[in-house]
């Protein structure tokens, strides 16, 4: 008999499952036992993979039709829990439990060739961007790990995160990473901050991709003292923007010496581009900095004679004429943590700054973890599974495409999810293929 192939859709599955294993059930003895733990995680992805409220409560009805169900046939849910029951488990569960996900679909990643795709500055060499992002405030929700400010008498409660990803200039997708959230703790009346978070993050990170050199990405509030030594004490590189307005002492070293210049023109479709840099080896970071071999670079690009885009970056590799375009092209590609995973999660469907559910300990965060998971997700199928990938590109846009999947499954019953892309290609070529959902629903 011939080894059934495990689809990638099917790994991630697997690797959600093995993971979940070793949760801590914190219900007490036969008391809200009906469903297992697994059942109300996965039950809780599978609200955010297919981005629906409601997609379990049409499951449920399907299940009590048809003693059929996509929960159990994709996710292998047996017994479907309501919103509120997972919500009242999750909100006691740390969302630091999903890192090992996390790690392990980057694993899966390394090991289907993908992150190698990723490689720019060198062979086995990543650039990840951090940023920090806001995805919740009120003035009444909150919770024990609520970020607080008042204002005229007023407190304010927020909730905030250091994200990171994986990025590359030839590439347009980004690969998250777990995120390493900006919370109170208790007992601790000072607030804590996005440099603090980026920190205990570098922490974290460092035993993933130990066989990679990794550059790290950001913006002005990374280029100082603190976070560079915390990078270079993990064995890390960086590509940091440094702006003239934070690094006087610096500016005005360069401004005393004579950076090295550079100017490369090309032609583009008929028009003149033309790259002009800037550099400095050695600068002083700061006056009376403990730092060395920090090197200074600029870029302006002019597209005739209009300037488009300039910045400045510090970072700790060596810059020469052969490589100063490559320390650009990577320092710009921060940018794609802002658009290509910020911005997607808050307008394109992923609905990062809705209010999901707060809870009193973690659910907020735990929410906001399974959001960037199912991004997660939602990219190692875009760049493994063809036939993803094929009916993704279909699609007019993100939304339409998720609301396409949404709707088939809501009401039509698939046996696998091999079976379900098949089908809805052949449906959208107008062909037949050969199971037929409505016999089963």
């Amino acid at each position: 008999m011939k080894k059934h192939k495990k689809s990638i859709f099917e790994k991630l599955i697997l690797i959600i499952k093995k993971n979940i294993e070793i949760y801590p059930d914190i219900r007490e003895p036969n008391n809200n036992s009906k469903y297992t733990m697994e059942e109300i995680i996965l039950s809780a992805f599978a609200l955010f993979f297919f981005q629906s409220s409601s997609w379990l409560e049409f499951q449920t009805k399907m299940e009590k039709k048809k003693a059929l169900s996509n929960a159990r046939s994709l996710f292998g849910i047996e017994n479907i829990p309501t919103s509120n029951h997972i919500s009242a488990i999750i909100d006691e569960l740390d969302p630091n439990l999903l890192s090992s996900i996390f790690d392990d679909i980057c694993t899966m990643l390394v090991e289907e060739n993908i992150i190698k795709s990723f490689e720019f500055l060198g062979v086995k060499t990543l650039l990840i961007a951090i940023d920090g992002t806001h995805y919740h405030s009120s003035k009444n929700i909150n919770c024990e790990h609520c970020l607080t400010k008042t204002h005229s008498g007023v407190i304010t409660y927020s909730h905030s995160a250091l994200v990171a990803s994986i990025v590359s200039p030839e590439y347009n997708q980004v690969i998250p990473l777990m995120p390493e959230f900006i919370q109170n703790e208790d007992g601790n009346k000072k607030q804590d901050c996005e440099l603090n978070a980026s920190k205990r993050w570098l922490k974290r990170f460092n035993k993933l991709f130990e066989e990679y050199e990794i550059v790290i990405l950001g913006d002005d509030l990374f280029s100082h003292e603190p976070f560079i030594t915390a990078t270079l004490e993990q064995n890390h590189h960086f590509i940091l923007v440094a702006k003239d307005t934070s690094h006087p002492i610096m500016y005005k070293y360069i401004e005393d010496n004579e950076p090295t210049e550079l100017i490369i023109t090309t032609f583009e479709k008929n028009q003149k581009y033309t790259y002009k840099y800037r550099y400095l080896n050695d600068v002083p970071l700061k006056k009376d900095s403990e730092l060395s071999g920090m090197n200074w670079c600029e870029i302006s690009i002019y597209k005739g004679n209009k300037r488009i885009y300039f910045n400045c970056f510090v970072t700790d590799i060596k810059i020469t004429n052969d490589n100063v375009a490559e320390i650009t092209k990577a320092g710009r590609s921060r940018w794609k943590i802002e658009n290509g995973n910020n911005n997607i999660l808050k307008t394109k469907g992923y609905h990062l700054e809705h209010n999901f559910g707060h809870g009193k300990m973690y659910l907020s965060q735990f929410l906001f973890t399974f959001n960037l998971l199912s991004y997660l997700v939602h990219t190692t199928l875009l760049v493994c599974d063809t036939n993803y990938k094929l009916l993704y590109e279909m699609s007019s846009s993100r939304e339409v495409f998720f609301q396409e999947i949404k709707a088939i499954t809501t009401f039509l019953y698939f046996p696998s999810w091999e079976i379900m892309l098949d089908f809805m290609i052949k449906a959208s070529n107008g062909e037949e293929s050969d199971y037929n959902p409505l016999e089963a629903s």
